[in-house]
């Protein structure tokens, strides 16, 4: 997810049938499971279940504590818990996902408020997370740093590693993972799954005060394409700073600018390689206002999927993965019975499957997943196999407090 802009949305079970609810609203867009009902999830014959109790074990990470197995009201299941400052966010998977590879910030959500400037030279405030990694299979089960003490060439400053939640991150062909440094300019960079090989891939021009993010693989591991950043003047945008799309060769070399007109983020190839997911700010200097939307990799055919309604509202879409077949697309948003009326104020962001393709109205069919209404979740990853939705979640709305990793169940898809 981006570090810089989680915007003001982002700001005991047991053993049972959860019956199925499906609700027709507007021009033939479908949402199932809406807040509105006062349902929960909604699976057709699923059963929650509760995981054996297990210790977390965290090696290397002093603040981090042991969890026992959680589930919550919707059916989610705690996967990763941290203790006091130490926020756990962006899981993503290995190709065959028996791995699951995760951000751990040291202090907060996103690195936590106010975070002091990193100083290259004496280091300090310089480890502000890295990349973690376990068994997908074992929740509660041990983690271990991929990223562990990586220092730039010349010995200044460590690597504060960000990855993308998703399937995009671990490229098998190319058996690399990539990821972001977010200290000095940011950059992106390339390592073997072992922690070791690791490879700068680009050079942010840090003159033109630009920024290099959220990096994700083509499928056959050849090209990554990222979120370029720009720093502007905060009557442009509120961030103060506006995301291009761009693509560079998993070996290095020049970038390709692929989309320059607005503010676009957190880019994401599908499975099948044929298009580029991402989230555009369609509300002018607004914090949130996006929408997601495709491109293909040549930087044509611009398609919009959502916020397609006569007059779109602002449903907070975020921090969006593929499915595994590319059919579905897994969305951080908040979505009411009626699309045509935004969240109140207050709504907390839940996950969402939204269909990569419109319906013959114009619209796509949209699911609830999760239906946690005291609590942020956010950047959702499918696992391979498509049987779990894997996903952050925090309880406040102060973007400091820390995440941890949970899952669900995917509910029955039509």
């Amino acid at each position: 997810m981006d570090f810089k802009t989680f915007y003001a949305h982002k700001t005991k079970i047991s053993k049972r049938l959860i019956q199925p609810l499906a609700t027709e609203l507007g021009v033939g867009r479908r949402i199932i499971g809406s807040p509105a009902t006062g349902h929960r999830l909604t699976f057709e014959g699923g059963i929650a279940l509760a995981v054996a109790a297990a210790f977390l074990c965290i090696p290397l990470l002093a603040t981090a504590s042991p969890a026992f197995a959680q589930t919550r009201a919707d059916g989610a299941e705690l996967v990763y818990q941290t203790s006091g400052k130490v926020s756990a966010q962006n899981p993503a998977f290995s190709p065959d996902g028996t791995t699951l590879i995760f951000t751990l910030y040291k202090n907060g959500y996103d690195g936590g408020d106010n975070q002091p400037e990193c100083n290259p030279g004496t280091k300090k405030n310089c480890d502000v997370g890295g990349i973690w990694k376990m068994p997908s299979a074992t929740p509660g089960g041990a983690a271990s740093e991929m990223t562990n003490d990586h220092t730039y060439p010349n010995g200044s400053a460590l690597l504060s590693a960000t990855n993308v939640n998703g399937l995009a991150t671990w490229n098998g062909p190319a058996n690399r993972v990539t990821f972001a440094d977010i200290n000095r300019d940011g950059n992106i960079w390339i390592m073997i799954p072992d922690g070791t090989a690791l490879q700068q891939i680009t050079h942010a021009p840090s003159a033109k005060k630009h920024s290099y993010q959220e990096p994700t693989f083509a499928p056959d591991g050849k090209t990554i394409v990222f979120e370029d950043d720009l720093e502007v003047p905060k009557e442009v945008s509120l961030d103060e700073y506006v995301g291009s799309i761009a693509i560079v060769s998993a070996s290095g070399g020049a970038v390709q600018q692929l989309l320059i007109d607005g503010d676009n983020r957190l880019p994401v190839w599908s499975p099948d390689g044929t298009r580029i997911l991402f989230q555009r700010r369609t509300v002018t200097n607004n914090e949130g206002g996006y929408h997601l939307f495709t491109i293909k990799p040549d930087g044509s055919e611009l398609n919009q999927i959502t916020g397609n309604e006569p007059k779109p509202v602002d449903n907070l879409d975020s921090d969006a993965s593929w499915s595994p077949d590319g059919k579905w697309v897994l969305d951080s948003a908040c979505y009411n019975a009626n699309p045509a009326t935004p969240c109140a104020d207050d709504a907390k962001a839940n996950i969402f499957l939204v269909s990569a393709d419109k319906t013959s109205t114009g619209q796509p069919t949209i699911i609830r997943v999760t239906n946690n209404p005291t609590a942020e979740d956010g950047a959702p990853a499918m696992s391979p196999d498509g049987r779990w939705i894997y996903f952050e979640s925090h309880k406040t709305d102060d973007d400091g407090s820390p995440s941890q990793i949970w899952r669900i169940a995917t509910p029955k898809l039509p």
